[in-house]
């Protein structure tokens, strides 16, 4: 389950770069939940790496959009993520404006 903001993000078009720790997950279904509101799209790619690796400045608006800079959005990801060392995937999705399930 997500939050409200990154949810609403998904659904308005702010937000196409889903961004995990750990490595890539099977299938190419993403689903944004927040509490019975459900958002689904496709997976259009995946991307691997290292923190700074997968997080760039041409890519972080799309990811963290309330973000003002590069700085801004690793700062907000290691508050999430105690640790930013290791694998994280960036998952591009396409829009999910036109598929909102409620």
């Amino acid at each position: 389950m997500i939050c409200y903001p990154t949810f609403w993000n998904a659904i308005i078009d702010k937000q196409n770069i889903e961004l995990r720790k750990g490595k890539a997950k099977k299938g190419d279904d993403a689903v944004f939940q927040c509490g019975r509101r459900i958002v689904r799209g496709k997976i259009i790619k995946k991307e691997e790496g290292s923190l700074t690796g997968v997080l760039r400045k041409d890519n972080y608006k799309a990811m963290i959009p309330s973000a003002n800079s590069l700085k801004d959005t690793i700062g907000y990801l290691k508050r999430l993520y105690s640790d930013t060392n290791g694998t994280f995937t960036a998952y591009y999705f396409e829009s999910a404006r036109a598929i909102l399930s409620v």
